[in-house]
């Protein structure tokens, strides 16, 4: 509700709409039409019992009563107004450099880093292997849960070997699939020729913008001091 003039005006104002059953009627009409039924249905019960409050007491010839009932009733939308920022525009400087590609992420990784066990991942290492790798002429990363998924969908016959057009949009060569936060989702980084690995996770932390001397990044790649494994991305 805008203000216009004093507050003490639009209390007025006010007062005299919630006395009326015109009034209450017009301001129910501008509560939104964006609501939801039940939102609707409450802004019509609040304006109707201050409706009936202040048409009381100007039948009772209170007035002072009716413009108090009426400050209780803006007093709400006040604080809601008072506590609102003033929008302002968002301005995002271009970036002036960085990799073409996420193969500047790829690397020997930092000492000391513990790299997960790829040949333990049976169902990930014997799906890859059945794909047609051989167009691959430089690193590529795939997240095998996703793209099986895909897959079973949009190659249900294939048996979990895709034609090689197929496996062309499944792996990566230029930007990484979004990271997501299911916990079966992780990136492999396949090399020309066929040997696989799971991204480390100094990659991962790089990919994601988080330098080597921040603490996020040290705490995911370092050992605790008795030496167990701190939690990796």
């Amino acid at each position: 509700m805008a203000a216009t003039g004093s507050k003490q005006l639009q209390k007025k104002k006010v007062a005299r709409m919630l006395g009326s059953t015109e009034g209450s009627r017009l301001l129910i009409s501008c509560s939104g039409s964006d609501l939801v039924p039940a939102d609707r249905q409450l802004v019509a019960d609040i304006v109707t019992k201050y409706h009936q409050a202040v048409a009381a007491c100007f039948a009772a010839g209170d007035n002072d009563k009716a413009l108090r009932k009426a400050h209780a009733f803006l007093k709400p939308l006040y604080a809601r107004r008072a506590a609102r920022s003033e929008i302002q525009l968002l301005e995002v400087p271009p970036a002036t450099s960085g990799p073409a590609t996420f193969h500047a992420w790829i690397g020997p990784g930092i000492q000391g880093e513990k790299l997960r066990d790829f040949d333990k991942s049976q169902r990930t290492a014997e799906g890859l292997d059945k794909w047609p790798l051989g167009w691959l002429n430089e690193v590529g990363v795939v997240c095998y849960e996703r793209a099986a998924g895909r897959i079973r969908r949009e190659r249900p016959g294939s048996d979990g070997v895709p034609d090689g057009e197929f496996v062309k949009g499944l792996v990566k060569t230029k930007e990484l699939a979004t990271a997501v936060a299911n916990p079966a989702d992780h990136y492999v980084v396949i090399e020309p020729g066929g040997a696989m690995r799971y991204m480390r996770t100094s990659e991962v932390a790089t990919r994601l913008h988080d330098p080597g001397e921040q603490r996020t990044h040290v705490s995911v790649t370092r050992t605790t001091a008795a030496g167990s494994a701190m939690p990796r991305l």
